[in-house]
């Protein structure tokens, strides 16, 4: 039996991830009546004006109360605003998520796309201290797990070597399989294909900056983007298994 390949085929983390999506989605437009669904899009949303700028008579009429000043900045990232919103998040989830989860394993993926989300969230707030709106989507996190990608997706394979049994025979013969390493900043920043990948993102993000453009009845939050990708490409060799760098040290002596 063919061995599945992980670039091709989601762990469950990132499906589990998916539906969750969708469920909340589901329950929140097709479950509750319309003032419930707004009262819980909001409860879950990341607002700005909770954590200072507004009056305090103001923050206390924003649904969810205390609670959610702790949980949006991550409950945000599971909240979409229509179906289109949720189709393009989950594609993008599946494209990036599945050859990071499948390298770094359920735990530190969801420990790493949790500091994506939040990174997404501070730099919002930080560029719109105060400001009374709503902001949902998975794309920060994303963006975050797109950067962290990007520090072994491109990297020069090297080879592991590897013993194969013969089952009918009582020896082995070597085998090698391919890892990709992770790059080091320094050589992430020189290369060219994680250059024009990042520019192209940047420059589409800053385009969506000067000329604001809507999707599912709100605004892109390009400075979500922002932050969730330059916190995942920088923090990402923090989750990286030790076992694949000692693996490519070794591969390389």
């Amino acid at each position: 039996m063919a061995k599945r390949q992980p670039f091709f085929n989601a762990p469950p983390v990132v499906l589990i991830f998916i539906a969750g999506f969708i469920a909340l989605h589901l329950f929140r437009t097709l479950a509750l009546p319309a003032d419930q669904a707004i009262w819980l899009s909001w409860a879950l949303a990341f607002i700005p004006g909770r954590y200072g700028g507004l009056d305090q008579a103001v923050v206390a009429q924003i649904p969810g109360g205390d609670w959610a000043a702790f949980t949006s900045p991550l409950s945000h990232a599971f909240v979409h605003g229509d179906y289109a919103h949720l189709f393009l998040n989950s594609a993008w989830m599946l494209a990036f998520a599945t050859p990071l989860a499948w390298r770094i394993g359920t735990p530190r993926f969801i420990m790493f796309f949790a500091v994506c989300a939040l990174a997404g969230a501070l730099v919002f707030w930080g560029v719109h201290y105060g400001l009374f709106a709503p902001v949902v989507g998975a794309s920060g996190a994303i963006s975050g797990l797109m950067g962290g990608a990007f520090r072994f997706m491109f990297a020069r394979p090297v080879y592991v070597g590897m013993e194969a049994r013969l089952d009918e025979e009582a020896f082995t013969v070597p085998r090698a399989r391919p890892i990709l390493p992770l790059m080091p900043l320094r050589e992430a920043l020189a290369n060219r294909q994680v250059v024009s990948m990042t520019l192209v993102f940047v420059a589409i993000n800053l385009a969506l900056a000067l000329v604001p453009l809507e999707l599912s009845g709100g605004r892109i939050a390009w400075e979500v983007h922002l932050g969730g990708y330059v916190a995942g490409f920088l923090l990402f060799g923090l989750f990286d298994p030790r076992h694949l760098r000692r693996q490519h040290l070794e591969a390389l002596q």
